[in-house]
């Protein structure tokens, strides 16, 4: 896999490191399970997983360089009206009444003690570019019995063990911050998820699903030469884009562009060249300019590569979604098996006819 782009990333490092003095007071709420209400919300902590990001901002994906902490957090409005949530992802870090925040659980002597008198925090993350999917970045009114999801991010903490998550009032009804505790243990990180053949992706409401691959020769048609056939068999991807929206999708497949814009093909230590054929040629099936997914509709096209070498068992299929409208990359892994397809009997050229005896 390669990256279109690589750009730093940045912390929402505390500016005040204690809780307002009326905190210190009363005991707030610890939630030790995945569920706590307080303020009419009811919030539920997803399993924390640590992931190198990958954000889209317009038609280019970034990736960071170091990873985070991913950490999804639900709400639902539980009590009476409507309730505005305001996403703090681009907030240093200013109070627990303000921003979530996130630091290493008290131990020992004091590990009933929460909120501790002093924390040893770990840092929030902000995107200096682009926006990661499933993060909300504006702010959003929850009507009672409605919910929505988010995702914070923080620094990777060094060691592992017990964390607190503290969730603010700013994000709820009550006065004081919501605690969860979270088991964090080291893991590799991971990268951006990969799909198997037939697992559609969704880009908002549309659908990419990578349906399969063959090696053969393709049919042409030359508006000069007439039909014909590849002169070497390719690797042909096919898939489908599904519009499952209420408007229409234009979809523009790229496959004579040059540069980042098409699809990408990886091996192990390899980039494979995308098959592009002069603009006089054709393909018998392949989608030629750009056309119009009407909403319900379903679109099916393919994009062809030369074909991998013996030895290659598995490849990496990249599809960027700005070419149907959304942004980011599908990612796929195929299993590659090498193969020699027999030629079309068109390009099978006569035997010499046997040489006639002196």
């Amino acid at each position: 896999m390669t990256l279109q782009s690589s750009i730093g990333i940045g912390v929402r490092a505390s500016v005040a490191t204690v809780l307002l003095l009326a905190v210190a007071c009363e005991k707030p709420i610890v939630a030790q399970g995945n569920t706590a209400t307080v303020g009419g919300i009811e919030f539920t902590v997803a399993e924390h997983e640590v992931r190198y990001l990958e954000v889209a901002e317009n038609d280019n994906t970034y990736e960071y360089p170091q990873p985070a902490v991913l950490i999804g957090v639900t709400l639902k409005n539980v009590g009476e009206g409507s309730f505005t949530y305001s996403p703090t992802h681009s907030t240093q870090q200013s109070s627990e009444a303000q921003t979530p925040m996130l630091y290493h659980a008290p131990t020992g002597e004091d590990a009933d003690d929460l909120p501790p008198k002093s924390k040893k925090l770990i840092n929030g993350v902000m995107l200096s570019k682009g926006s990661l999917g499933g993060q909300i970045t504006k702010s959003e009114t929850i009507e009672k019995g409605a919910s929505i999801s988010d995702v914070l991010l923080f620094e990777v903490p060094a060691t592992g063990g017990p964390l607190i998550l503290s969730l603010p009032p700013a994000m709820h009804r009550g006065k004081f911050p919501v605690l969860f505790k979270l088991d964090f243990q080291p893991t590799a990180a991971k990268g951006p998820k990969m799909y198997a053949v037939g697992e559609p992706v969704a880009f908002g409401t549309t659908t990419f699903t990578v349906v399969g691959s063959e090696i053969l020769y393709l049919k042409t048609r030359d508006t000069l030469q007439g039909e014909g056939f590849s002169s070497e068999p390719l690797l042909k991807i096919s898939y489908e884009i599904e519009n499952n929206g209420t408007a229409p999708v234009s979809y523009d497949p790229a496959h004579r562009s040059v540069g980042g814009r098409g699809a990408s093909l990886y091996g192990k230590d390899t980039t494979f060249k995308r098959v592009k054929f002069a603009s006089s040629t054709t393909v018998d099936g392949q989608r030629d300019g750009t056309t119009t997914i009407a909403p319900g509709d379903k679109l099916s096209d393919f994009v062809l590569f030369d074909r991998p070498s013996e030895g290659t068992s598995e490849l990496t299929f990249e599809y960027p979604a700005p070419l149907f409208g959304g942004s980011g990359l599908a990612r796929y892994v195929l299993e590659y098996e090498y193969s020699n397809p027999a030629p079309p009997k068109e390009l099978k050229l006569p035997k010499p006819a046997p040489a006639k005896g002196g």
